[in-house]
């Protein structure tokens, strides 16, 4: 089975992407963080506690739909940028 340079150019990066720990990187990222934990916290202690576990559901779900998408963006713009590259590296100028 053969791989294209360009997938694995692409699973390399987002190798190194997931050893980033970004709330080292971000502030913003890192409040958001601690403020999106205190809210689930808060919604968890308003709850029964048989709706604890339907709430954790439903927050795994959304951060795996999140994740999904932001995965597909980011190849989909990385695929964009080696076309633009390759287009830009055999552009030549043209009369008409």
């Amino acid at each position: 089975m053969t791989t294209s340079i360009l997938n694995l150019v692409t699973k390399a990066l987002e190798l190194e992407q997931e050893c980033l720990a970004l709330e080292e990187l971000s502030s913003e990222y890192c409040y958001a963080q601690q403020n999106a934990q205190q809210l689930k916290e808060e919604i968890l202690n308003l709850l029964p506690p048989d709706k604890n576990k339907t709430l954790t559901l439903l927050d795994e779900k959304y951060i795996t739909m999140f994740s999904a998408g932001t995965s597909v963006y980011y190849r989909q713009g990385f695929a964009d940028a080696i076309r633009l590259l390759a287009e830009s590296l055999t552009w030549g100028p043209t009369r008409d």
